[in-house]
């Protein structure tokens, strides 16, 4: 599973991100560049039946971490037993004609 480690800063996570007061404008673009980027990463690895996790830096000082890791091994334990189960296709009934239909034609003679 591909793991990218996020920082509250870099990325912009709302909770504990504050944008620092000196070249603001630079910090915006390069936040919103790198939630674009992300978030495009993210769908890419999806295409290609990868799953990804976002874990921010503030959920694991040690006041979040238990409940962190708790989360994350419950997300992992779902996400292996939904990728392990045996997934059934149904493959649709044509309806069944009826005695008093007609008989449908192929390229203008009754079919048989």
């Amino acid at each position: 599973m591909p793991q990218i480690g996020n920082g509250e800063l870099i990325i912009d996570h709302s909770e504990c991100c504050r944008i620092p007061k000196t070249n603001r404008e630079f910090w915006v673009a390069k936040i919103r560049r790198n939630q674009e980027r992300d978030e495009k990463v993210q769908h890419e690895l999806a295409s290609m039946g990868w799953h990804s996790i976002t874990i921010w830096e503030c959920e694991l000082k040690p006041k979040k971490r238990e409940q962190t890791l708790d989360a994350l091994a419950y997300t992992l334990n779902r996400i292996y037993l939904q990728d392990r189960t045996v997934k059934r296709y149904v493959i649709p009934e044509e309806e069944p004609m009826m005695a008093a239909e007609n008989i449908p034609t192929v390229y203008g003679n009754k079919a048989t």
